[in-house]
């Protein structure tokens, strides 16, 4: 189905033109020096803590908040066999939640993605490097040599691959703009097949019509609840509250002591979870 959507937005004139104003919250050097592709054990334990957040949280919201159907899973598995040693995904950039809209096309896997260095500076770069993100070096050469062996380490370790090869995101744009020949380039370079992912809309019905953008404010309190139990899970999964009862008792048996330590655990915990869940 194609609709044209009667959304007033302006779109730049050149078709790989920003259109989001990103609020500069960091400055991240992204030099020859800069750890392109992490392979930390805490960047491995982020990663499954985002997946928690994707199964339980976002792929069900995704669907409320802008009723997502995706259409044509059934090619993963038929052409399993092709895409057992990585792949590169393809797909128009619409919105800012599109890419998690890829993950839950081609769930469960996880991927990465070359990403635009301004939005790492931004809100959203702590999650976006989660995400896979590995940010586009603009400076020097030496940068790009060194982003370009991080690609390499990626396609030759048959991970997946994603790219936007439009080169910037479009609020709702109806139709496909001219894509980057880079892309191809890649999939050709390290002989990986490509899965076109197409955003396309239809007219808001229902709950949907109804709603409208009502639905953002319960996405967001969502989010909040979401987040917070899957942070605690994440803490149960890697058993830090034994780790912490530990340290606590071998730093002292002062029960003073130790009512005034689990005080200020409370307060800074209490900054990113709910307090009844820190409680039980």
């Amino acid at each position: 189905m194609y609709y044209r959507h009667q959304i007033d937005y302006q779109y730049p004139d050149q078709c790989d033109e920003h259109m989001i104003t990103v609020k500069h919250l960091r400055d991240v050097n992204v030099d020859k020096d800069y750890p392109y592709l992490q392979k930390s054990f805490w960047f491995k334990c982020q990663r499954v803590f985002l997946w928690v957040v994707l199964r339980v949280l976002m792929f069900w919201l995704i669907r409320i908040t802008h009723g997502l159907r995706i259409y044509g899973r059934e090619n993963l598995k038929k052409h399993k066999e092709v895409l057992k040693d990585g792949a590169i995904t393809i797909s128009n950039h619409v919105c800012m939640w599109d890419f998690i809209c890829v993950m839950k096309a081609i769930r469960p896997r996880l991927m990465f993605f070359p990403a635009w260095k301004t939005n790492l500076e931004g809100p959203n770069g702590p999650w976006i490097r989660m995400a896979g993100g590995i940010p586009i070096p603009t400076d020097n050469l030496r940068s790009m040599v060194k982003f370009k062996q991080a690609m390499e380490e990626v396609f030759t370790s048959g991970q997946w691959m994603h790219f936007f090869p439009e080169g910037s995101m479009w609020f709702y744009y109806p139709d496909v703009r001219p894509l980057k020949k880079a892309v191809f380039k890649y999939a050709v370079g390290y002989d990986r097949p490509v899965l076109p992912i197409t955003f396309s809309f239809r007219p808001r019905k229902g709950l949907w019509k109804l709603l409208g953008k009502a639905m953002r404010t319960i996405s967001m309190v969502m989010i909040l609840i979401g987040t917070s139990a899957a942070f605690g899970w994440l803490l149960g999964y890697l058993k830090v509250p034994d780790m912490v009862s530990n340290a606590i008792l071998g730093f002292t048996t002062n029960k003073v002591v130790i009512l005034l330590i689990i005080n200020l655990l409370l307060l800074l915990f209490g900054m990113l979870r709910d307090m009844a869940a820190i409680i039980t």
